[in-house]
């Protein structure tokens, strides 16, 4: 999924899920707003389907793509670059974040950057299970059977 070499990077293109976590993101973005579009270019994705668009859009133009949201928004925009040269970053603002947490990404947006700046990438591994990508986790429902039973 990610290329291991070195190389410099363009301006990241930051692609934000507005609806993401237990506390809107847009009250969390806003603190660091001025911050984020000094380093980064942002793109407000309002369906799931946005993601696809918006990387197909600015392929050519960026090297890195962050997902700002949950682990939906993760899943969305690795989705697309899975077997691409492109470089995959995580500003975690969903309300669990199982991708980020599982892979050292965290909130704050200084060591996001970085990050980008060390140019430094972590090849993953990703499955496809009956046509569906899995980033970190897999399931077929047993976990929701034993949510849902009764003792």
């Amino acid at each position: 999924m990610i290329n291991s070499e070195k190389r410099t990077r363009k301006k990241p293109l930051v692609i934000i899920n507005p609806g993401s976590g237990i506390v809107p993101i847009n009250y969390i973005v806003s603190f660091g707003l001025d911050f984020l579009k000094e380093n980064f270019t942002i793109v407000k994705s309002l369906s799931k389907d946005d993601p696809e668009k918006i990387i197909n859009q600015n392929y050519e133009e960026y090297d890195i793509f962050i997902a700002a949201g949950g682990d939906g928004t993760v899943h969305s925009v690795a989705s697309q670059l899975v077997n691409t040269d492109k470089i995959f970053g995580v500003l975690p603002l969903g309300s669990g974040n199982g991708f980020a947490k599982e892979f050292g990404f965290n909130i704050n947006l200084n060591a996001l950057i970085s990050d980008i700046k060390k140019a430094e990438v972590m090849p993953i591994d990703v499955i496809e299970l009956n046509g569906h990508l899995c980033l970190n986790v897999a399931g077929i429902g047993l976990d929701s059977i034993v949510a849902h039973s009764r003792h």
